[in-house]
């Protein structure tokens, strides 16, 4: 017997509705349509899952591809966006306040002057004021602002490039299924980035 009933997407987790024979059924107790669906699932009957590539016809649920390809260009950018998403809570991990990034470079860039002068001369104040927080001497507390510097750079520029390489998979998925586990592996990697390289030393906060 041909299920006539699918599910609906949830909203915030909740069951709006139904499709029965290619119609929306809200849910709504005063609707007997709706009424029938319940004494449905009462009965151990079960709807379909959503599938946005199904469509009613011939009185039987069928494949369009025209609505599979659209909707899978759709969950490609919502996957492609959640990607981005996910990038920028890493980027922010690493860095901290956004604010603070004009300071960090300041400070790596003083860093690097100082020792291009082969630590001689005056002390550049971003590494003067790292070595009295830290009680290192001004060549250690340079030393140790490049070498975060260096570490969270890294780890940028690691993000930036699964981020990209993840949302060309998105694009190339030939299914749904394909899209949402190149996000998920994408998503795995990023994490991957973050020990070691999301907390800057205090030379350098």
């Amino acid at each position: 017997m041909t299920n006539v009933y699918m599910e609906m997407p949830t909203l915030g987790g909740l069951v709006t509705g139904v499709y029965a024979r290619g119609q929306s059924i809200p849910n709504d107790r005063d609707n007997a349509a709706w009424r029938e669906y319940l004494a449905f699932l009462e009965a151990g009957g079960t709807a379909m899952p959503f599938d946005a590539a199904l469509e009613w016809k011939n009185n039987q649920w069928v494949q369009n591809p025209e609505k599979q390809a659209a909707f899978l260009a759709e969950l490609k950018l919502a996957l492609c966006n959640q990607l981005d998403a996910a990038a920028d809570a890493a980027r922010l991990s690493v860095v901290g306040d956004p604010l603070r990034v004009v300071e960090y470079e300041r400070a790596a860039t003083e860093a690097k002057a100082f020792r291009a002068a082969a630590y001689s001369g005056d002390v550049p104040i971003s590494v003067q004021t790292a070595a009295d927080a830290t009680g290192q001497t001004p060549q250690e507390a340079a030393e140790d602002i490049l070498n975060m510097n260096a570490l969270w750079n890294a780890a940028l520029y690691r993000i930036r490039g699964l981020r990209l390489k993840g949302k060309e998979a998105i694009r190339n998925a030939e299914s749904e299924a394909d899209a949402r586990q190149a996000v998920q592996e994408a998503e795995r990697m990023i994490r991957t980035t973050l020990p070691g390289a999301s907390a800057p030393t205090e030379s350098l906060a």
